[in-house]
Protein backbone atom coordinates (compact mmCIF):
# COMPACT_ATOMS: atom_id res chain seq x y z
CA UNK A 1 0.00 0.00 0.00
CA UNK A 2 1.59 3.04 -0.85
CA UNK A 3 1.29 5.50 1.63
CA UNK A 4 1.40 8.78 -0.71
CA UNK A 5 -1.53 7.50 -2.74
CA UNK A 6 -4.75 9.34 -2.33
CA UNK A 7 -7.18 6.28 -1.99
CA UNK A 8 -5.87 3.15 -0.21
CA UNK A 9 -8.18 -0.29 0.42
CA UNK A 10 -10.18 -0.94 3.06
CA UNK A 11 -8.97 -4.19 4.98
CA UNK A 12 -12.34 -5.66 6.05
CA UNK A 13 -13.93 -5.12 2.43
CA UNK A 14 -11.03 -4.79 0.25
CA UNK A 15 -12.61 -1.85 -1.25
CA UNK A 16 -10.87 1.21 -2.31
CA UNK A 17 -11.65 4.12 -0.42
CA UNK A 18 -10.46 7.70 -0.28
CA UNK A 19 -7.75 8.13 2.11
CA UNK A 20 -9.32 11.15 3.67
CA UNK A 21 -12.58 9.21 4.05
CA UNK A 22 -10.87 6.04 6.02
CA UNK A 23 -10.84 5.18 9.58
CA UNK A 24 -8.11 3.78 11.08
CA UNK A 25 -4.11 4.44 11.65
CA UNK A 26 -1.14 2.81 9.55
CA UNK A 27 -1.68 -0.67 7.68
CA UNK A 28 -5.41 -0.69 9.58
CA UNK A 29 -7.32 1.43 7.61
CA UNK A 30 -11.06 0.83 7.45
CA UNK A 31 -13.70 2.58 5.40
CA UNK A 32 -16.73 4.39 6.80
CA UNK A 33 -19.36 1.29 6.14
CA UNK A 34 -16.63 -1.07 8.09
CA UNK A 35 -15.94 1.59 10.74
CA UNK A 36 -19.48 2.16 11.32
CA UNK A 37 -20.00 -2.20 11.80
CA UNK A 38 -17.10 -1.85 14.33
CA UNK A 39 -19.02 1.00 15.77
CA UNK A 40 -22.05 -1.26 16.07
CA UNK A 41 -20.42 -4.53 17.32
CA UNK A 42 -17.99 -2.91 19.81
CA UNK A 43 -19.79 -3.17 23.28
CA UNK A 44 -17.84 -3.83 26.55
CA UNK A 45 -19.97 -6.96 26.99
CA UNK A 46 -19.54 -8.10 23.75
CA UNK A 47 -15.89 -7.32 23.42
CA UNK A 48 -15.65 -9.74 26.96
CA UNK A 49 -17.50 -12.33 24.89
CA UNK A 50 -15.50 -12.34 21.60
CA UNK A 51 -11.99 -11.15 22.27
CA UNK A 52 -11.01 -11.75 18.74
CA UNK A 53 -12.69 -9.29 17.26
CA UNK A 54 -10.77 -6.66 19.36
CA UNK A 55 -7.89 -6.98 21.89
CA UNK A 56 -8.40 -5.31 25.21
CA UNK A 57 -6.03 -3.64 27.02
CA UNK A 58 -7.92 -3.96 29.88
CA UNK A 59 -11.45 -5.72 30.71
CA UNK A 60 -11.75 -4.41 34.79
CA UNK A 61 -12.63 -0.44 35.30
CA UNK A 62 -10.78 -0.65 38.03
CA UNK A 63 -9.36 3.15 37.62
CA UNK A 64 -12.92 4.23 36.74
CA UNK A 65 -14.31 2.28 39.92
CA UNK A 66 -11.37 4.00 42.14
CA UNK A 67 -12.17 7.30 41.39
CA UNK A 68 -15.60 6.85 41.30
CA UNK A 69 -15.14 6.11 44.91
CA UNK A 70 -12.50 8.57 45.83
CA UNK A 71 -15.10 11.61 44.51
CA UNK A 72 -17.97 9.65 46.40
CA UNK A 73 -15.64 9.74 49.48
CA UNK A 74 -14.62 13.53 49.52
CA UNK A 75 -18.58 14.33 49.15
CA UNK A 76 -19.33 12.67 52.10
CA UNK A 77 -16.63 13.93 53.68
CA UNK A 78 -18.17 17.24 52.60
CA UNK A 79 -21.71 16.47 54.57
CA UNK A 80 -20.61 15.33 57.30
CA UNK A 81 -19.85 18.16 59.96
CA UNK A 82 -17.19 16.73 62.13
CA UNK A 83 -15.05 16.28 58.74
CA UNK A 84 -16.56 19.37 56.57
CA UNK A 85 -14.00 21.66 58.01
CA UNK A 86 -10.80 19.57 57.26
CA UNK A 87 -12.18 18.53 53.77
CA UNK A 88 -12.70 22.13 53.43
CA UNK A 89 -9.11 23.45 54.29
CA UNK A 90 -7.93 21.04 52.09
CA UNK A 91 -10.09 22.47 49.47
CA UNK A 92 -8.97 25.92 49.64
CA UNK A 93 -12.71 26.69 51.04
CA UNK A 94 -14.27 27.88 54.15
CA UNK A 95 -17.18 27.20 55.47
CA UNK A 96 -20.09 29.85 55.81
CA UNK A 97 -23.68 30.48 56.13
CA UNK A 98 -24.90 29.36 52.57
CA UNK A 99 -22.22 27.03 51.83
CA UNK A 100 -24.37 24.67 49.41
CA UNK A 101 -24.83 27.97 46.84
CA UNK A 102 -21.96 30.07 47.74
CA UNK A 103 -18.00 29.92 48.61
CA UNK A 104 -15.53 31.70 49.97
CA UNK A 105 -12.17 31.62 48.54
CA UNK A 106 -9.33 31.24 51.01
CA UNK A 107 -5.16 31.62 49.83
CA UNK A 108 -4.52 29.54 47.16
CA UNK A 109 -2.03 26.70 47.22
CA UNK A 110 -0.50 24.17 45.12
CA UNK A 111 -2.59 21.30 46.46
CA UNK A 112 -6.30 23.31 46.37
CA UNK A 113 -6.33 23.07 42.44
CA UNK A 114 -6.38 19.31 42.48
CA UNK A 115 -8.64 18.67 45.26
CA UNK A 116 -11.26 20.77 44.08
CA UNK A 117 -11.30 18.49 41.08
CA UNK A 118 -12.21 15.37 43.18
CA UNK A 119 -14.23 17.06 45.15
CA UNK A 120 -18.55 18.52 44.28
CA UNK A 121 -20.46 20.83 45.36
CA UNK A 122 -23.92 19.04 45.66
CA UNK A 123 -25.67 15.34 45.06
CA UNK A 124 -26.62 16.33 41.89
CA UNK A 125 -22.93 17.82 40.87
CA UNK A 126 -21.67 13.81 42.03
CA UNK A 127 -24.41 11.82 40.35
CA UNK A 128 -23.77 14.23 37.11
CA UNK A 129 -20.14 13.75 36.64
CA UNK A 130 -20.32 10.48 38.37
CA UNK A 131 -22.66 8.68 35.50
CA UNK A 132 -21.02 10.66 32.23
CA UNK A 133 -17.49 8.93 34.43
CA UNK A 134 -19.29 5.22 34.34
CA UNK A 135 -20.32 5.67 31.11
CA UNK A 136 -17.10 6.56 29.38
CA UNK A 137 -14.24 5.71 32.04
CA UNK A 138 -14.63 2.08 31.15
CA UNK A 139 -14.36 2.26 27.12
CA UNK A 140 -10.63 4.44 27.79
CA UNK A 141 -9.63 1.53 30.18
CA UNK A 142 -11.08 -1.12 27.28
CA UNK A 143 -9.02 0.77 24.65
CA UNK A 144 -6.19 2.19 26.51
CA UNK A 145 -5.69 0.84 29.84
CA UNK A 146 -6.23 2.36 33.53
CA UNK A 147 -2.54 4.54 33.44
CA UNK A 148 -3.89 6.47 30.50
CA UNK A 149 -7.60 7.07 31.99
CA UNK A 150 -6.00 8.21 34.98
CA UNK A 151 -3.36 10.25 33.51
CA UNK A 152 -5.87 11.98 30.94
CA UNK A 153 -8.90 12.66 33.48
CA UNK A 154 -6.97 13.59 36.55
CA UNK A 155 -4.22 15.22 34.38
CA UNK A 156 -6.94 17.40 32.34
CA UNK A 157 -9.24 17.41 35.27
CA UNK A 158 -6.51 19.98 37.47
CA UNK A 159 -5.54 22.08 34.49
CA UNK A 160 -9.30 23.04 34.29
CA UNK A 161 -9.39 23.74 37.99
CA UNK A 162 -6.26 25.88 37.74
CA UNK A 163 -7.17 27.58 34.29
CA UNK A 164 -10.64 28.53 35.83
CA UNK A 165 -9.00 30.26 38.80
CA UNK A 166 -6.26 31.93 37.18
CA UNK A 167 -9.08 33.23 34.47
CA UNK A 168 -12.18 33.83 36.95
CA UNK A 169 -10.90 34.25 40.12
CA UNK A 170 -13.44 31.82 41.70
CA UNK A 171 -12.66 27.87 42.74
CA UNK A 172 -13.87 25.35 40.13
CA UNK A 173 -15.23 22.48 41.96
CA UNK A 174 -16.03 19.18 40.47
CA UNK A 175 -14.39 16.27 37.66
CA UNK A 176 -16.19 17.79 34.52
CA UNK A 177 -12.88 19.17 33.39
CA UNK A 178 -11.76 15.64 33.35
CA UNK A 179 -15.32 14.21 31.26
CA UNK A 180 -14.51 17.16 28.92
CA UNK A 181 -10.83 16.05 28.98
CA UNK A 182 -11.82 12.69 27.71
CA UNK A 183 -13.90 13.57 25.66
CA UNK A 184 -11.18 15.78 23.89
CA UNK A 185 -9.09 11.97 24.08
CA UNK A 186 -11.35 10.66 21.86
CA UNK A 187 -12.13 13.69 19.21
CA UNK A 188 -8.48 13.38 18.81
CA UNK A 189 -8.12 9.37 18.36
CA UNK A 190 -11.81 9.06 16.45
CA UNK A 191 -9.45 8.43 13.36
CA UNK A 192 -7.11 6.49 14.85
CA UNK A 193 -8.12 3.71 17.50
CA UNK A 194 -11.12 1.24 17.05
CA UNK A 195 -12.45 2.29 20.38
CA UNK A 196 -12.17 6.33 19.40
CA UNK A 197 -13.77 5.11 15.90
CA UNK A 198 -16.48 3.45 17.79
CA UNK A 199 -17.81 5.69 19.98
CA UNK A 200 -17.26 9.14 18.26
CA UNK A 201 -20.55 9.18 15.73
CA UNK A 202 -22.93 11.78 14.71
CA UNK A 203 -24.98 10.76 18.22
CA UNK A 204 -21.99 11.46 20.41
CA UNK A 205 -20.39 14.84 18.70
CA UNK A 206 -24.25 16.06 18.87
CA UNK A 207 -24.46 15.43 22.93
CA UNK A 208 -21.61 17.23 23.26
CA UNK A 209 -22.54 20.16 21.77
CA UNK A 210 -25.99 20.04 23.24
CA UNK A 211 -24.33 19.16 26.46
CA UNK A 212 -22.22 22.24 26.37
CA UNK A 213 -24.86 24.94 25.52
CA UNK A 214 -27.13 23.37 28.16
CA UNK A 215 -24.22 24.10 30.60
CA UNK A 216 -24.29 27.75 29.09
CA UNK A 217 -28.17 28.27 29.42
CA UNK A 218 -28.16 26.99 33.36
CA UNK A 219 -25.32 29.73 33.91
CA UNK A 220 -27.29 32.44 32.04
CA UNK A 221 -30.61 31.58 33.24
CA UNK A 222 -30.58 29.47 36.31
CA UNK A 223 -27.88 31.26 37.69
CA UNK A 224 -25.38 27.83 38.48
CA UNK A 225 -22.03 28.73 38.46
CA UNK A 226 -20.51 26.30 35.82
CA UNK A 227 -16.88 26.94 35.17
CA UNK A 228 -17.18 26.89 31.46
CA UNK A 229 -13.44 28.08 31.38
CA UNK A 230 -12.43 24.78 33.50
CA UNK A 231 -14.37 22.74 31.02
CA UNK A 232 -12.94 24.44 27.72
CA UNK A 233 -9.66 24.35 29.55
CA UNK A 234 -9.88 20.59 30.32
CA UNK A 235 -11.23 19.41 27.05
CA UNK A 236 -8.03 21.16 25.29
CA UNK A 237 -5.35 19.62 27.72
CA UNK A 238 -7.54 15.67 26.96
CA UNK A 239 -7.11 16.81 22.93
CA UNK A 240 -3.44 17.51 22.92
CA UNK A 241 -2.91 14.48 25.02
CA UNK A 242 -4.72 12.64 22.10
CA UNK A 243 -2.87 14.46 19.60
CA UNK A 244 0.31 12.94 21.44
CA UNK A 245 -0.74 9.53 21.97
CA UNK A 246 -0.96 9.53 17.76
CA UNK A 247 2.70 9.91 17.20
CA UNK A 248 4.87 7.21 16.57
CA UNK A 249 6.64 8.28 20.39
CA UNK A 250 4.35 9.94 22.83
CA UNK A 251 6.10 9.63 25.44
CA UNK A 252 7.99 12.89 25.02
CA UNK A 253 5.00 14.90 24.77
CA UNK A 254 3.07 13.18 27.59
CA UNK A 255 5.82 14.18 29.69
CA UNK A 256 5.93 17.77 28.57
CA UNK A 257 2.35 18.18 29.02
CA UNK A 258 2.29 16.51 32.55
CA UNK A 259 5.75 18.71 33.08
CA UNK A 260 3.78 22.09 31.52
CA UNK A 261 0.49 20.96 34.18
CA UNK A 262 3.08 20.84 37.08
CA UNK A 263 4.54 24.15 36.23
CA UNK A 264 1.53 25.58 36.19
CA UNK A 265 0.40 23.90 39.15
CA UNK A 266 3.42 25.47 40.93
CA UNK A 267 2.99 28.95 39.74
CA UNK A 268 -0.68 29.62 40.59
CA UNK A 269 -0.02 30.69 44.09
CA UNK A 270 2.46 33.63 43.26
CA UNK A 271 -0.19 34.42 40.19
CA UNK A 272 -2.26 36.79 40.15
CA UNK A 273 -6.33 35.91 38.67
CA UNK A 274 -7.61 37.88 36.24
CA UNK A 275 -11.15 38.15 37.72
CA UNK A 276 -13.25 37.88 34.50
CA UNK A 277 -16.37 37.13 34.91
CA UNK A 278 -18.24 33.85 35.21
CA UNK A 279 -20.62 34.23 32.99
CA UNK A 280 -20.63 34.85 29.03
CA UNK A 281 -23.49 37.57 28.67
CA UNK A 282 -22.73 40.44 31.20
CA UNK A 283 -23.99 39.00 34.91
CA UNK A 284 -21.08 39.20 37.25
Amino acid sequence: MDPASPTAICVGCSTPTPRAEMFGHGADLRCPSCAEAIRERLHPSQVRRSPAMFRPVSTEPRVTGTVLGLIAVVWVGLQVSALRPHFLSLIGLIDAPGFADRFYIMAIEVWHPVARAVSHVALWHLVMNGLALFQIGRWIELGWGGRVLAFTLLGSAIFGTTAAWLVNAQPAIGLSGGIFGIDGWLLALRRHHAVATAIVNRVFLHSLVAGTLLLVVLTEVGGMPISHVGHAAGFLWGYLAGLAARRAKPLPLFLLLAAATVALLVATPHLEPLGWRTSLFGRA
